[in-house]
């Protein structure tokens, strides 16, 4: 299989040279982390954890006047989970993208197979590049394009293999299918978006199997003139939970200001809210779910909200500062947040409602840009919390939890069309 797709990666290579557009890069990164406390608290006593993980990606991208193809192999590994003489990768090795784009016209086509799907702020649909795998949909995406306006219709409909008598899925914690429609307009200062998201989860059984339909619709907005930079964005959702009983209604808002200080620092303040259930039972669903977001990005970067945990829940309320510098080579990046839960906490002994606050974190990031295809990233993040949190993580926690990272990313370009203006 490996062999067969670097064939195909070499032979595409030979045939499309001198047609409209090949790229064939590569994206490798390794990062080692030291983690006690991260993605959730760490327990008294608990050692800490280290290891180094790594990614590398085959990429061959091609651009014809009617067409485009993009092929994506990754390999996705952590240092020492393989012997030194393997016999086999196993599920190591994987296709990260492999999609077909057809231009009907200038401004329509449709892209077809499996793809990044990101836009705006990566809040609702991101890549979610910090993970080493990243994510991407079997999907087909119809796109409109005219000027600073911009359509995308997008489906999926997933099944695990094919089927005589049947639609049942079995592929656990994925969706059963989506549709969406995002209309997004962008000019010098002024950008709006709107999405509209019917996201369908499979429920019972084999022999009585049903799809269950959320609805997210919501409406974000950026303007920037001179040093400022405000933000408002805000999604609701309803429809019904995987079961008979549960409806939703649940929301999101986001307010953010950014100013330029000078023309490479900049500081940003703002508020994230999403709702939350009260630690009771109940028959509405008030949990706002981000879906397929890129979480990492949002809420603090030790990850304790909403990456692959956090889901129906009390929500969370994040009052954040960060101070950014933008230079040439070194860029630091220096993030605070304060959290709150958005329902309320019972405390487990007496019933009584406990604090709503969760907790503070810091995050210091630091990035070294060697040249246009090798950089450095680095960081140290320390996390405070509260009793209220270990209730929510049922964890009696000890009194650090942090975590510290290093990571080289080479991104090589093997090979690129020659540009017709520049041949001599």
């Amino acid at each position: 299989m490996r062999i067969a797709i670097t064939v195909a990666f070499i032979l595409i290579a030979g045939i499309a040279k001198g047609q409209t557009k090949l790229e064939v890069s590569g994206d490798l990164r390794a990062r080692a982390e030291y983690r006690h406390g991260f993605g959730t608290l760490a327990a008294k006593d608990q050692r800490p954890a280290f290891f180094v993980d790594q990614r590398s990606r085959l990429i061959a991208h091609y651009v014809a006047s009617r067409y485009a193809v993009k092929l994506s192999l990754q390999d996705v590994r952590v240092w020492g989970n393989q012997s030194q003489m393997v016999r086999e990768d196993g599920a190591l090795t994987a296709m990260h993208e492999a999609w077909g784009e057809i231009f009907f016209t200038q401004k329509i086509s449709a892209r077809l197979g499996r793809q990044e799907i990101a836009m705006d702020d990566h809040r609702i649909f991101g890549n979610v590049d910090w993970a080493m795998q990243a994510r991407s949909h079997d999907a087909l995406v119809l796109k409109y394009l005219k000027s600073r306006f911009e359509v995308q219709a997008g489906l999926a409909f997933n099944q695990d293999k094919p089927q005589l008598a049947t639609t049942y899925y079995t592929i656990a914690n994925n969706y059963k299918t989506f549709q969406y429609l995002w209309l997004h307009h962008n000019d010098d200062s002024f950008s709006s978006s709107v999405l509209f998201l019917n996201n369908g989860k499979q429920g019972g059984t084999i022999d009585d199997y049903k799809t269950y339909y959320s609805q997210t619709i919501g409406l974000r907005s950026t303007y920037a003139k001179k040093r400022i930079k405000p933000t408002i964005a805000y999604y609701h959702q309803l429809g019904n939970e995987a079961d008979d009983t549960t409806n939703i209604n649940a929301s999101y808002i986001n307010v953010d200001l950014k100013y330029q200080l000078f023309s490479s620092f900049s500081v940003n303040a703002g508020c994230e809210l999403l709702s939350g259930n009260d630690r009771k039972p109940s028959k509405a669903n008030r949990a706002f779910n981000p879906f397929y977001g890129t979480n990492h990005k949002f809420n603090g970067l030790m990850d304790y909200f909403y990456v692959g945990n956090h889901i129906n829940n009390v929500g969370l309320r994040d009052y954040y500062f960060h101070l950014n510098y933008q230079g040439k080579t070194f860029s630091p990046a220096l993030q605070f947040h304060f959290f709150q839960s958005d329902g309320l906490v019972t405390d487990p002994e007496d019933g009584s409602i406990m604090s709503r606050s969760l907790g503070m974190e810091f995050d210091l990031v630091l990035q070294y840009k060697f040249n246009e295809e090798i950089k450095f990233d680095g960081g140290y993040s320390q996390f405070i919390q509260t009793n209220t949190l270990e209730v929510l993580k049922g964890v009696d926690a000890g009194s650090m939890n942090n975590w510290a990272w290093l990571m080289v990313t080479i991104k090589p370009v093997f090979y690129k069309t020659p540009d017709p203006s520049k041949t001599p």
